[in-house]
């Protein structure tokens, strides 16, 4: 489990985060992470969307992010471009 991972990490630090996620789920680990920043969260086969503690929407990445609305999404796509 991680528990705000990236949260101050910069663009190399998320970018070496990231690579042990996947080495970790290729080696079939089960990997939890708590987080705000979409950018790890793009990792995710699942979400599981919190508000106000109790689930507002969970299910396959594709349609949590489509719950969460334009200008969420919007937020996302602009975080993935910081990084890239």
């Amino acid at each position: 489990m991680l528990d705000e991972p990236n949260s101050s990490l910069d663009a190399e630090g998320e970018a070496a985060l990231i690579q042990a996620v996947d080495q970790a789920r290729a080696s079939g680990a089960a990997v939890l992470i708590v987080a705000q920043r979409m950018s790890i969260l793009n990792k995710a086969d699942r979400l599981v969307l919190l508000r106000d503690g109790a689930v507002a929407h969970y299910g396959d990445k594709a349609e949590v992010l489509a719950a969460l609305g334009p200008r969420r999404r919007a937020s996302a796509v602009a975080e993935k471009a910081r990084l890239s």
